[in-house]
């Protein structure tokens, strides 16, 4: 039954992107842009399965699996269409090279979340408030992600509930360190493509990226980019 609930809302909200996206997609999924998409979900799903990394904090072990904030980032320059299927593609993709991992889709809609959060910060054609966009978008979407769909995919794949409560409690001691990693990463990640991507993009009107909709976003002003559209972060 949760499955079903999961696969339902994750094909109603890709459907939603879909139609939100659609007079873009076409523009979008160009070569280059296509070669970057499938470089991010692979990174996404080494830094996840492969190169995660454990260690102790205060009695409690917290495990950093990295490739979620780049599903965040793949989201804010393609867009919330792109997120959610990269992040669909990312966990599957990790289930298949992880012989312990078990799969349930659960992990994969939560996946799909972070991309489509990413996709979220740049929906209204004005980039006010980008700054707080982004903490408060990426902080939510992981507490729905640790608080209710890890511990209901964990309740449904193993049947049990006190797992799934002894989960939650370790997630909450977690919670403000991972948050406290993640962020920065998100906007290293982010401001290094964007800056590279509009380099590559110069006279290509035809490339349309989510994230330049508004124009370009960069870490401060810069007099030597006096035509174009900048925002400080």
């Amino acid at each position: 039954m949760t499955t079903l609930i999961f696969l339902g809302t994750f094909l109603g909200l890709l459907a939603g992107c879909y139609l939100l996206q659609r007079w873009e997609l076409r523009k979008t999924y160009q070569t280059k842009n296509i070669t970057l998409m499938a470089f991010l979900i692979a990174l996404s799903v080494l830094l996840t399965n492969l190169l995660s990394y454990s260690f102790l904090v205060v009695g409690t072990t917290i495990r950093l699996a990295l490739g979620n904030f780049l599903l965040f980032t793949t989201g804010m320059i393609f867009g919330p269409f792109t997120g959610m299927i990269s992040g669909l593609l990312s966990d599957t993709l990790g289930t298949l090279i992880n012989n312990g991992g078990v799969y349930h889709f659960g992990f994969a809609f939560a996946k799909s979340l972070f991309g489509l959060s990413g996709g979220l910060v740049f929906l209204y054609k004005n980039n006010k408030w980008l700054f707080l966009k982004i903490i408060s978008y990426f902080s939510l979407n992981f507490l729905i992600y640790s608080f209710v769909i890890s511990p209901l995919s964990v309740a449904s794949l193993y049947n049990s509930y006190s797992l799934a409560i002894l989960m939650g409690v370790g997630k909450l001691l977690r919670f403000p360190i991972e948050i406290g990693i993640y962020l920065p990463l998100v906007f290293l990640s982010f401001n290094l493509l964007s800056f590279l991507l509009w380099r590559v993009r110069g006279k290509q009107k035809k490339n349309k990226l989510w994230c330049f909709r508004n124009g370009r976003v960069i870490l401060k002003k810069t007099s030597k980019l006096p035509k174009q559209k900048n925002l400080v972060l």
